[in-house]
C-alpha cells in the first residue's frame, strides 16, 4: 500500500472511532453511516466465503445488511482498544451471519428432501 493509502486507512479508523464514541453517548447517526460504508467492503469477502454449492441461494447484499443490523444491536458490547479491531469484530459478525444462513439453507434442503421422500 502507498503512503496515501495508509494515511486514508488511519483517518478512516479515527473517524470510525469518533463515531463509535459518539454512539456511546446516544448519537448513532455517524456510526450508522460509517458502519454502512464498512459493511459494503464485506461484499467481496462474503462472495469468497459462501460455499460453492450454495452461492445461488444467497444474496450477498442481504447478508451485508444483516451484518450491519447485528453490529448496531451489539455495538454497546464492543470495546475499542486498538487500530483494526473494529474491522475484525465486524468480520466476525459477518462470518456468524453467513454460518447462520448456511445452516438455515442446509436445514431447508434436508427438510424438503425428507418431505419429498415421504410423499412419494
Amino acid at each position: 500500500p502507498s503512503m496515501g493509502d495508509l494515511q486514508d486507512d488511519h483517518s478512516d479508523e479515527q473517524r470510525m472511532q469518533a463515531a463509535f464514541k459518539r454512539s456511546l453517548d446516544g448519537d448513532f447517526t455517524e456510526l450508522q453511516i460509517a458502519l454502512a460504508e464498512r459493511c459494503a467492503r464485506l461484499i467481496p469477502r462474503f462472495s469468497g466465503w459462501i460455499p460453492s454449492d450454495l452461492r445461488r441461494n444467497f444474496d450477498v447484499e442481504d447478508l451485508v445488511q444483516e451484518t450491519c443490523i447485528r453490529a448496531m444491536r451489539s455495538v454497546h458490547l464492543f470495546e475499542w482498544s486498538r487500530v483494526g479491531q473494529f474491522d475484525g469484530w465486524l468480520s466476525e459478525i459477518a462470518r456468524n451471519c453467513l454460518i447462520d444462513a448456511v445452516r438455515k439453507t442446509r436445514r431447508k434442503k434436508r427438510g424438503s428432501s425428507c418431505l419429498t421422500a415421504e410423499v412419494f
